[in-house]
């Protein structure tokens, strides 16, 4: 995975001033928020046909080199069934990291859909992958307990932290919180330093 200027954002950022607004990129906005502010609420994961998609792109199964799996559009945007394209690069997937807290119902998606069953996580969210057990455990807390929040009220993947750290039971947050910390952490991102980077647009919070 190959980022030109990405960071994280959280927290406060070395040599910025106490009280300066974080950098609108490491957030995915190319504006600084208004007053009141907050993030639009994500919709439940749905395998549903969207309008003016076509039946057969979206369900033809699909592969990527070096993996036997076999999935269409449809199941890779499905949360609560997590995709699992290379089973062997990590331990075998429990209820919690595959799909999610039964308590959530139709909300309900897996850590890995956004995390990957590597822990690496996606672009727009933290890898989790080898973190101690009582870190992990404490950040969930925190979510469940409205204690950690974005610097960006726009964020959308933190208001969606905080439902699903809410509806998680102790053992289902210690399940996570031991698989993933079971996965030795190996580089997965690669920063680049440049004068000029290719030109970017921002869509869904994303570059």
């Amino acid at each position: 995975m190959l980022f030109a200027a990405l960071g994280s954002g959280w927290g406060d950022t070395p040599g910025r001033a106490a009280g300066e607004p974080e950098p609108l990129w490491a957030y995915g906005f190319s504006t600084p928020p208004a007053p009141g502010d907050k993030a639009v609420p994500q919709s439940p994961p749905s395998r549903a046909l969207r309008p003016n998609e076509d039946p057969l792109v979206q369900t033809r199964l699909r592969r990527v080199a070096g993996s036997s799996a076999m999935y269409s559009r449809v199941d890779i945007r499905d949360l609560g069934n997590v995709i699992d394209w290379f089973r062997g690069d990590h331990p075998p997937l429990s209820q919690i990291i595959a799909h999610g807290s039964p308590s959530v119902g139709n909300a309900a998606r897996g850590c890995a859909s956004c995390h990957l069953p590597t822990g690496k996580g996606r672009p727009e969210n933290a890898p989790v992958t080898g973190l101690p057990v009582v870190y992990f455990i404490q950040q969930m807390e925190d979510f469940r307990d409205g204690l950690r929040v974005s610097s960006d009220p726009r964020k959308p993947n933190t208001p969606t932290m905080m439902l699903l750290a809410k509806a998680m039971t102790d053992a289902e947050i210690r399940t996570a919180a031991e698989y993933f910390g079971a996965i030795k952490w190996t580089p997965w991102t690669r920063v680049v330093e440049t004068d000029l980077v290719p030109k970017t647009r921002i869509e869904g919070n994303l570059f």
